[in-house]
């Protein structure tokens, strides 16, 4: 073989790759959106069911409580742990170390995660993504569950388009500044 062939051979090799790994990633977001499409539909319909009112920030003890589900608030020495979900026993886990706004966050993700194995049916209606090296379909679901959750699309518009900036809306919704910019980046209103 010659050195020409062998370059040619190994530059094919490489544009399959590139186009294996091109196909394989196109399919893994689009079912992805369709895990979070799901989600915000889940996300309105457990608003429906679940809160009293439309106050804001969200009463998340509020809403696991109208759910029955147990909450244990735990002395975690793992700083990056913030909670977690247990089936089993129906009880959301969460670290007493994480700040309000956190925690609120924290509650509506594991309530995510809860109403993804109780009540919703996303599984049926949308196609599993292929897990990524970054997050599970669940937590993706869970993510976007919560955003929409805590962060309805309709008023995160409303109050941006009357000039809210991160701070307000981070302040309005009870959340943290980076919870308001994936909310915003997942609605298209990144400036």
């Amino acid at each position: 073989m010659t050195l020409e062939s062998l370059l040619v051979a190994g530059s094919l090799d490489g544009r399959l790759a590139t186009e294996r790994a091109d196909v394989v990633g196109a399919a893994v977001a689009s079912a992805t959106a369709k895990v979070v499409r799901c989600a915000q539909k889940d996300a309105v319909n457990a608003r429906r069911r679940y809160l009293n009112d439309n106050l804001y920030p969200v009463d998340m003890i509020g809403v696991v409580h109208n759910a029955s589900i147990k909450v244990m608030v735990a002395a975690i020495v793992d700083p990056g742990f913030a909670g977690y979900y247990d089936g089993a026993t129906d009880t959301i886990y969460v670290n007493a170390a994480s700040a309000p706004d956190r925690l609120r966050v924290t509650l509506a993700q594991e309530f995510g995660h809860w109403y993804d194995l109780k009540v919703s049916r996303w599984r049926a209606g949308c196609d599993r993504p292929v897990r990524s090296a970054y997050m599970s379909p669940e937590d993706v679901y869970a993510g976007e569950f919560a955003a929409c959750f805590l962060m309805p699309g309709r008023l995160v518009r409303k109050l941006r388009s009357h000039g809210a900036t991160v701070n307000n809306l981070a302040g309005n919704f009870g959340v943290p500044e980076d919870s308001v910019m994936h909310r915003l980046n997942s609605l298209g209103l990144i400036d």
